[in-house]
């Protein structure tokens, strides 16, 4: 069989890697208006602004796992990253194995990667006891010990502890009582340089105190909230709203002096015996739950931690009615009080459970253990929020890449502003997030500018650095038709004609030439089974070897040749003459290698070895399915096999990180082997595998065998067939060592393992050892969002590091690497993995990146629904694809987009659907799923598809809130519904039919908003089809008649107006049911209820009422038809007209005129209501009745034809339906709750009521 290749060439853009100084963007950043309590200062640091931050959330990490932490991992008493996961409600249970002789015990170090802290600030932990695994709580022995530490990029700036040989107190030492308990713990001081990593440990400790200590680490923070004082000092007279606070008192002198202006001042608390004295101050406000509320004292004793173990105060709590609400007097043994550093302050303090506005301060019951005791102030402070910080973090990294993905946030939105750029280069943000056009070396300045969910706000800019490896000199010689006479031949012993398929710009000739960046682009037929040339050239001038040489091809990265399986299908021949001096075929660690060049991040060489002289080198390959369908082929070379073939960061090799792929150790899966548990076991300097630097590493143990040990990592999840892997340093050469002894490396998209190196080669030693570096990679087959790493036994593992976590980006999956997918010949298109909307009629636009050169395009279409395929023509402009309007017919589509000639492929696998201008969903519907296609009789809806909802469908649509609902008008028929309405997007109207049958009473509610009781007529000479259930009815095509039939309305114990023919009118209504009247202009209320009748008593018809209207006068008429000349305008407000009655679920007033157990409500949703739900929600309500038949008689009693919620517990109330509630007690005012959980359709109900 014959095999072929076809190639093309082009000119990949010159690119100059030298450095670049920066050019001054026209873009300003973005000023904040809304500042969060963390602001960046001018020197870089951040700083609080009188607020606590929290150290949680993206870019935080707990810096070390050693053997005090690692025995957390994977335990139930508390997962390790809660200490900086965003809920500071949560905390981990760490022991502290104290052991004899042990001058220093570390607890727990968390460590900010994007944020250095400025000095003058707090910093500190919160943590709480626990006696979790039969720990030991702190006594003051152990106090004294605890420390605080801050560094700054790994070097130790201050380290303090609690207290000296005299107890004398060096940091302040908090505790936060609820009741008469200790809730939390704070340890923090006031920081004198600036850090980025804090600490927590003991230090010094006795060794007779006995060891298995826990604490319940909560989170670290930096900054504190204000302390509002309840004194008459003018800064705090907004924060007291009823005017500066009152002291009421007992037993004390001077008690004014506690809410003066002079912080000095204090009051002296003398006692009776056993009568104990107390002030108590009345803030005039009311005080939420969980604010911190509290006093500050001193006494006659020395401040130290001596007094940590005397009696505390008791604080009391009242309303504005001197009524008590809660009190706390924590145990003297859970040393309750709180001290404050060098300050010769005592504070006691409670966190609020329930609102209160007055507190009271009693002096402690051990009087004489205190000595005399002064009271300086009443203060409260408010309680810890997260910030802005706290949700989005950004900092400095470095790429290698053309195109950066900036952090993305779930919670809130960020905009970026490109501040400046290297001299030379154009970039832009393209999707929101990704940095492109990242050409030149050098420092990219991004501002980033976040809001929160709250409104809050935070500026942050970094410098995105792209870089490029330097080569090594006198390597890489280039083999050209300058230097060797080089030119292209046809492969020997090959019987197809390789050179017939060169001719015009396709010329091989490029790969010989004495541009780097030129090249043919090869692509293996899918017919190809056997090994076919790749190229062939011939040199006029033999290469010399006095010893051995390498040569071989530079070829695209292409992510498959990047794997040890695919060289196994490369040979490279060489000849001279027609003497062929070798044949070798890669295999194993075989002679032809693959190699990285350091230079072109984008680009991997193919070489052989040889000690003789050549003059004909030929790349042949074997086509196999999946192995390798196309590469560029830029040039030859040759060099000493002395020359390092792997230097840094090559073969698009890209190391994640926190900021951009959101890295994190996965400390639940990190493990220490077992037996290990001893002093000096430890994983250090674990942020350094976050970093994105080769320099860093985490060390594995400083010379301590880990063998068995796993460290695990998680990140955002990743595409298929990428490769990645760790990054080793320190390691020497693995040339001889079998993969097994390094370790296993495994791939997981959450827990379940999608590749390990257990289950491939290693990528030859040869190519992985190289420059200091060792690399072990996988590509899995499938997505994948985390990785372990179990250490072998390989003895240098002992003192090596892992610098980090690598992978080869390939964003469009085409098997070229990103970096390698560059715009050199402005011929590609980057369009965002998604799916492309729009309706029948319409134009189809599709945002691109990159403009081909021809804004002609063909795209070949391939319809999901009927397998047909379709071939059409577009445009592009504007930076997007204009598919014309009624190009496609409604369906799925793929689309492969080509040049006007189809003769290159731009994109391809992009997702488009047309939807339909009209679709009904199908009465026989496989689920409720709205965006099902299935479920539509034309396809699913979009927000230019107007929606029929058909009566009798055997289930409904059910909405949900993740989901996008999109629609432009929708239609219910009578009896129809939808579950979430308030889940659904939509442009227009919402159109709603209700067929009642005549001569009977319904309890009835409105639909819809600004409908009015004149709404209730049938203008019977209206030809109104499906044709028209989306044009709204008015007086110009729904002409007001009101005897064809006659309605007659009622409502319950509320106003109800009768209109003479002058238009007088009167209250007729009552207590109970009103008699039926006429008023036209009565505005139905959301979720009013109210009797309706159509046609007479004996009127057998049925009727279909049809809403919205949007006449702007109504008329009255007497009975027989004819008009008494009177009428009303109808002030509706315009926008608001066919809107759902309730847009969202929210809570509505039921009035009556009268006081009563019993109120009118009606449905005011477009779906079923749970009544036994409803009733969970308001649990002032004793029963519902829901009418038992089709019709009810207002003159027979409610009980009489209704069923009662204490009787049937499966009670729906239908849409358009209305249902008398009852209350416990008689009001004229009902507020009722309504919420999504009791919204379900009818079918959902396993044993029915009649409703």
């Amino acid at each position: 069989m014959l095999a072929a290749v076809i190639l093309s060439s082009c000119t990949d853009n010159e690119l100059d890697y030298g450095p670049q100084p920066e050019r001054l963007n026209s873009r300003a950043a973005i000023e904040v208006t809304v500042p969060g309590g963390l602001i960046q200062q001018a020197d870089g640091t951040w700083k609080s602004d009188n607020c606590r931050v929290p150290i949680v959330g993206p870019g935080r990490v707990i810096n070390e796992i050693n053997s005090s932490t690692v025995n957390v991992i994977g335990v139930s008493n508390g997962a390790l990253d809660n200490i900086v996961d965003t809920d500071i409600t949560n905390a981990c249970n760490i022991p502290a194995a104290i052991s004899a002789g042990v001058a220093y015990t570390p607890i727990v170090s968390v460590k900010d990667l994007y944020h250095v802290y400025a000095s003058g600030q707090k910093v500190g932990f919160v943590y709480k006891d626990t006696e979790a695994g039969g720990a030991k709580l702190l006594d003051l022995s152990l106090l004294k010990g605890l420390t605080l530490e801050t560094y700054l990029n790994g070097q130790k700036q201050e380290s303090v502890y609690t207290a000296d040989e005299t107890t004398t107190l060096k940091l302040d030492l908090l505790s936060f009582n609820v009741g008469n308990s200790v809730a939390d713990r704070v340890l923090s001081f006031n920081a004198s340089k600036p850090f980025n990593e804090v600490r927590m440990s003991f230090t010094g400790v006795d060794a007779t105190v006995a060891s298995n200590i826990a604490l319940a680490v909560k989170y670290a923070f930096v900054g504190e909230n204000p302390e509002i004082r309840a004194t008459s000092e003018t800064q705090f007279n907004s924060y007291w709203t009823g005017g500066t606070p009152t002291i009421s008192k007992h037993n004390i002198t001077s008690a004014d002096k506690l809410i003066d202006n002079d912080l000095t001042n204090s009051a002296p608390f003398t006692s009776e015996l056993f009568i104990r004295s107390y002030a108590r101050i009345n803030l005039k406000r009311s005080i939420s739950a969980g604010t911190e509320v509290g006093f500050y004292y001193s006494t006659n004793k020395v401040l130290g931690l001596d007094l940590f173990g005397q009696a505390a105060p008791t604080l009391t709590s009242y309303d504005a009615n001197n009524k008590e609400v809660e009190e706390s007097t924590p145990a003297t043994s859970l040393l309750s009080l709180s001290l404050i550093g060098f300050s010769g302050q005592t504070l006691t303090n409670m966190v609020t459970t329930q609102e209160c506005s007055q507190i009271e301060f009693t002096h402690p019951a051990g009087l004489l253990n205190l000595g005399g005791m002064n009271v300086y102030y009443a203060y409260v402070r408010e309680g810890v929020r997260l910030d802005p910080s706290n949700y989005f973090t950004f900092g400095d990294d470095v790429t290698y890449n053309y195109s950066y993905r900036l952090p993305e946030t779930t919670e809130g939105n960020v905009t970026y502003t490109i501040l400046s750029e290297p001299y030379g280069s154009n970039p832009s943000v393209q999707n929101g997030n990704i940095l492109t056009g990242m050409s030149h070396d050098g420092a990219y300045r991004v501002q980033a500018f976040y809001t929160a969910p709250d409104g809050r706000q935070l500026s942050h800019t970094a410098t995105i650095m792209h870089k490029s490896v330097g080569e090594n000199a006198g390597c890489n010689k280039a083999i050209t038709a300058a230097s060797h006479g080089a030119y292209a031949v046809e492969a020997l012993g090959w019987k197809g004609c390789l050179l017939c398929l060169f001719n015009g710009s396709n010329n091989m000739n490029n790969v010989v030439d004495q541009n780097p960046d030129n090249y043919a682009t090869s692509n293996q037929l899918a017919s190809v089974l056997e090994w076919s040339p790749v190229a062939a050239f011939k040199m006029n001038t033999p290469v010399s070897a006095a010893g051995k040489i390498r040569t071989g091809f530079v070829v695209q990265a292409n992510t498959m040749l990047l794997d040890l399986s695919a060289l196994s299908f490369f040979k490279i021949k060489l000849y001279d003459g027609d003497n062929l001096i070798n044949n070798d075929v890669t295999t194993g660690n075989s002679s032809v290698h693959l190699s990285l060049i350091g230079s072109a991040n984008d680009k991997v060489r193919l070489s052989v070895e040889t000690d003789q002289s050549f003059d004909r080198i030929e790349l042949w390959r074997k086509g196999v399915a999946d192995v390798l369908t196309s590469m560029r082929i830029y040039s030859i070379f040759y060099e000493d096999p002395s020359c390092d073939e792997s230097s840094g960061m090559g073969g698009c090799m890209e190391l994640m990180t926190n900021l951009k792929d959101d890295l994190q150790i996965d400390y639940n899966k990190t493990l220490i082997g077992a037996g290990l548990l001893s002093v000096g076991n430890t994983f250090k300097n674990l942020d350094y595998l976050l970093d994105g630097s080769m320099e860093t590493g985490a060390l594995l143990n400083d010379g301590v065998s880990l063998g068995g040990s796993t460290i695990a990592l998680k990140f955002r999840k990743q595409k298929a067939n990428q490769s990645i892997g760790l990054v080793f340093g320190n390691m020497g050469d693995l040339l001889s060592v079998n993969l097994s002894k390094v370790g296993e490396l495994k791939v997981y998209n959450g827990d379940t393992k999608v590749a390990s190196t257990a289950d491939f080669d290693i990528l030859g030693a040869s190519l992985i050892s190289h420059g200091g570096y060792t690399y072990i990679e996988v590509t899995p087959e499938q997505e994948f969002d985390r990785i372990e790493f179990t250490v072998g036994g390989l003895q240098l593992l002992n003192t090596s590091k892992i610098c980090g976590v690598f992978i080869r980006p390939d964003s469009d999956g085409d098997g070229i690497p990103d970096c390698a997918d560059t715009d050199d010949d402005g011929d590609k298109l980057e369009i965002e993995d998604a799916t492309f909307h729009t309706c029948y009629g319409n134009v189809l636009n599709i945002p691109v990146s990159g403009t081909p050169a021809d804004s002609e395009l063909s795209i070949w279409c391939y319809n999901d629904e009927n397998k047909k395929d379709i071939t059409i023509n577009a445009t592009i402009s504007g930076g997007q694809i204009v598919i014309p309007a009624r190009a496609l017919p409604v369906g799925r589509y793929t689309l492969y987009i080509y040049s006007a000639d189809s003769s290159q492929l731009l994109a391809y696998d992009v997702n488009a659907i047309i939807h339909p201008q009209v679709t009904t969903w199908k009465t026989n519907a496989a689920s409720t799923g709205w965006n099902e296609w299935e479920n539509w009789t034309d396809g699913s809806p979009w927000s230019c598809t107007n929606v029929i909802i058909p009566a009798n469908a055997k289930q409904y649509p059910e909405l949900a809130s993740n989901e996008k609902n999109y629609c432009r008008n929708i239609h219910f028929e009578s009896g129809a519904e939808v579950v979430g309405t308030h889940h659904l997007t939509m442009g227009g109207k919402v159109f709603v039919d209700k067929t009642l049958q005549g001569g009977h009473y319904y309890l009835l509610s409105a639909p819809l908003q600004e409908m009015y009781t004149g709404d209730m007529f049938i203008s019977p000479n209206a030809n109104w089809g499906k044709d028209k259930y989306f044009t709204v009815l008015s007086a110009d095509n729904y002409k007001e008649i009101r005897n064809q039939p006659i309605v007659y309305q009622h409502f319950w114990n509320g106003v109800a107006i009768e209109k003479d023919e002058e238009l007088n009118g009167t209250d007729v209504g009552t207590a109970r049911w009103s008699t039926d009247f006429n008023a036209v202009n009565t505005k139905y209320a959301v979720g009013q209820g109210f009797l309706f009748k159509a046609g007479s008593s004996n009127d057998r018809n049925n009727y279909t009422f049809r809403f919205p209207k949007e006449h702007t006068r109504y008329s009255y008429f007497r009975s027989n038809g004819t008009s008494t000349g009177k009428s009303e305008s109808i002030d509706r407000t315009v926008a608001d007209i066919g809107r759902f009655a309730m847009s969202i679920p929210r809570k509505i007033t039921l009035n009556n005129r009268e006081k009563g157990k019993t109120f009118l409500m009606g449905n005011p949703f477009m779906t079923h209501i749970n009544v036994a739900k409803l009733m969970e929600a308001n649990s002032e309500i004793e029963e519902i009745r829901v009418c038992s038949g089709n019709s009810y008689n207002k003159d027979a009693t409610i009980e009489s034809q209704t069923v009662s919620s204490k009787d049937n517990s499966n009670l729906l109330v239908a849409p358009m339906e209305a249902f008398f509630v009852v209350t416990k007690d008689e009001t004229t005012s009902l507020e009722i709750t309504l919420n999504e959980n009791m919204l379900m359709q009818k079918h959902k109900v396993t044993k029915k009521s009649r409703r």
